[in-house]
């Protein structure tokens, strides 16, 4: 009778043994994901306040370009080219490029009088752009 209670406490010991890891991975677990949770908001915070940042960075802006061409079909380099707001007042002057091409970027929405003016030619003037 001896051996099968050794053989019985044996089997306990070892079943003991093998819950223990159990208990003490579950514990980890739950710890890790506790730890996980805070993680997870603080992203979560974070990338919150940089959509917020990105969003009140976002603005609506346009750009006016053209080509000047003269009545023979030349191109005009280095013309005047200047933009008015008619709102504001604002004014913003570049000459045109060599192949008679100008840009005007990042303005805001708003109704813009174009003149543009080269030597040899009379001054041109577009109300309402």
């Amino acid at each position: 009778m001896r051996p099968i209670r050794q053989n019985a406490t044996a089997q306990l010991r070892a079943a003991v043994v093998n819950l223990s890891p159990c208990a003490t991975t579950q514990r980890h677990i739950s710890m890790w994901g506790r730890k996980m949770s805070y993680r997870s908001l603080l992203v979560l915070l974070v990338l919150f306040c940089f959509s917020l940042a990105t969003i009140s960075a976002q603005t609506v802006t346009g750009s006016i370009t053209g080509s000047l061409i003269d009545p023979h079909g030349a191109v005009v380099p280095d013309a005047k080219v200047t933009l008015t707001s008619e709102s504001t007042g604002a004014v913003r002057q570049i000459n045109s490029d060599q192949r008679g091409e100008f840009t005007f970027n990042a303005l805001p929405p708003d109704t813009y009088t174009l003149t543009v003016e080269h030597a040899g030619f009379k001054p041109e003037e577009e109300l309402g752009t």
